[in-house]
């Protein structure tokens, strides 16, 4: 049996197998364009190659990290999400009655995350391994637990501490225009 399969996708696994934001994307540009047979397959290519549900009416922003792929994330259709954001293994940005979340820009959900509801991430914001959210949080906090909890605060004095949460990580540079943009300029907000 699992040598049909080889048969079948054989040279595309000799090939790179392309990560959930990147399937995402054209899926999304299909549905733009107002071709929903192939935003649809290429919906379902995400579920088969990651395990994913990245649906292509969620508005995520450029240059997110999904870890690993993308592996066991699930969006909810309507959800809105910032630009640099990074995605742990199976988190979920999930709706109930209250809505749906609202994810600022450089946001950090650690694997087994949970955004659930009509809440809004602020900018930059550390969402611990496994926590749940159902409430708002603060541009630049931290929070962990199951219902989460604030346990710091990013700020330009401890960012050292944290950088490695965000796309500047490792880079002197990147770091330094980072704490400028964020902590000196006061660019960021709650979406």
């Amino acid at each position: 049996m699992l040598e049909k399969w080889l048969d079948v996708f054989g040279d595309l696994l000799d090939d790179f197998v392309p990560k959930a934001y990147l399937v995402y994307e054209k899926s999304r540009e299909s549905y733009l364009n107002d071709d929903l047979v192939t935003a649809n397959k290429l919906k379902r290519l995400n579920y088969l190659l990651h395990n994913s549900e990245v649906p292509y009416t969620a508005e995520i922003g450029k240059n997110p990290v999904f870890a690993y792929g993308g592996i066991g994330v699930i969006i909810h259709a309507d959800a809105k999400i910032g630009q640099r954001c990074n995605f742990g293994s199976s988190v979920t940005v999930g709706g109930d009655r209250n809505g749906v979340p609202v994810i600022g820009n450089d946001v950090y959900l650690s694997t087994g995350a949970k955004v659930i509801g009509g809440v809004k991430i602020g900018d930059g914001a550390i969402i611990g391994a496994n926590s749940v959210v159902l409430t708002n949080v603060e541009p630049f906090s931290v929070v962990a637990g199951a219902p989460s909890k604030l346990i710091s605060e990013v700020n330009i004095d401890n960012f050292e501490k944290y950088s490695g949460f965000y796309w500047c990580k490792g880079d002197d540079e990147k770091i330094k225009r980072f704490k400028e943009w964020y902590f000196i300029k006061k660019k960021f907000r709650m979406p």
